[in-house]
């Protein structure tokens, strides 16, 4: 799936973001509370930038798990998505680029300060439920990819409001380790 976002400071996302750090929901992440400013500004990753396009790349497959041994996501039976999506975002610049030579670009995937899925959210690809982001079609089986655009787009997509899951719990009974709570 493809959305397109206008750039923009995403202000209150990041002050739900200070706030979920505050309640320590970052566990011993603690890179999580570094360059915070940088995830909800685009243009501190791309001076100019003013459109967020936002992909994301379904990874539920037919593909076997590698190993009996051990459990690992499912996103880990794939090819590494960071060079997998990248080289795909990165092809799309090239034909942006093809068309409009002045145009800078930027791709990331889960490698920068961004954060892809406030943007999903922003560009209408996804809506945050109680295990993070979801897709209509591909429920949480998605991984995200960003590239951001120094030019405006004729339209953008309409932005997507957190998900009201209501009673519905089956990602929380679903986890195999237990990981998510309720409400």
């Amino acid at each position: 799936d493809c959305g397109i976002a206008r750039a923009r400071v995403l202000s209150e996302a990041e002050k739900e973001f200070r706030q979920s750090l505050d309640k320590a929901f970052n566990a011993e992440m603690h890179y999580l509370e570094r360059n915070i400013e940088d995830r909800f500004n685009p243009e501190s990753l791309l001076p100019e930038c003013k459109s967020v396009v936002v992909v994301t790349y379904n990874y539920l497959t037919d593909v076997e798990q590698k190993s009996d041994k051990y459990r690992t996501a499912r996103y880990t039976w794939i090819q590494d998505y960071h060079i997998l999506v990248k080289n795909l975002l990165e092809q799309l610049a090239d034909k942006i680029v093809n068309y409009y030579p002045s145009v800078k670009c930027r791709a990331t995937v889960d490698s920068s300060a961004i954060s892809e899925k406030r943007w999903a959210m922003e560009a209408g690809v996804g809506c945050m439920g109680k295990n993070g982001l979801i897709h209509n079609s591909n429920g949480s089986f998605f991984v995200i990819g960003v590239l951001l655009v120094d030019q405006f787009c004729d339209e953008y997509d309409q932005s997507l409001p957190k998900s009201d899951c209501g009673a519905c719990e089956i990602c929380v009974r679903s986890c195999p380790v237990n990981a998510l709570e309720t409400p």
